[in-house]
């Protein structure tokens, strides 16, 4: 990651997904499930771009974001989650099922911007809490992966990570 030191808003753009985002969103779950299982490819199963769409388009459902480069378009991150009612948490929960960062941007603050646009859009609708499933052992980036969930102020709890919103807006300039 040599040319890429801390990447800000200056570099990139962040924004809610839409649905002319979905296929760049299937295709970079497709290459985290394969780096995830240490394979050259993944294929998702055949209703997982109308998931995809349904969770980006439908706010009921829930929302996605993307991260590009200001200069190329290129995608640089995304993060797809689902909205439900949790008990042990007291309402509304948005449940991170993928989230995506290219390779030679990680380390480089991307996750945060997400973190910090999304956040300040939950808390709008009330979200109580952050819920997203944490890397396998054999990951690569098993433990930076960890470490930025800490850093938002989330806790592990077995193979998630769990924030509650109302504890980390400050930290986040919410």
């Amino acid at each position: 990651m040599s040319q890429m030191q801390k990447l800000d808003s200056d570099v990139l753009v962040v924004r809610r997904a839409e649905e002319k985002d979905v296929p760049r969103i299937s295709a970079a779950i497709e290459n985290l499930m394969a780096e995830l299982r240490d394979e050259d490819s993944a294929s998702l199963p055949a209703g997982s771009g109308e998931a995809c769409r349904r969770l980006v388009t439908d706010p009921e459902a829930g929302l996605g974001f993307v991260v590009e480069r200001k200069d190329t378009g290129d995608l640089m991150a995304a993060a797809v989650g689902s909205y439900h009612y949790s008990v042990r948490y007291g309402g509304v929960s948005l449940y991170i099922q993928d989230y995506w960062v290219a390779p030679e941007a990680r380390g480089a603050g991307v996750g945060v911007l997400i973190a910090r646009e999304g956040f300040a859009e939950i808390q709008k609708r009330g979200v109580v809490s952050v819920e997203g499933v944490l890397p396998p052992p054999a990951f690569s980036g098993v433990d930076e992966t960890r470490q930025f969930w800490v850093g938002l102020g989330g806790e592990e709890i077995g193979m998630h990570a769990r924030i509650k919103l109302t504890e980390v807006a400050p930290n986040l300039g919410l």
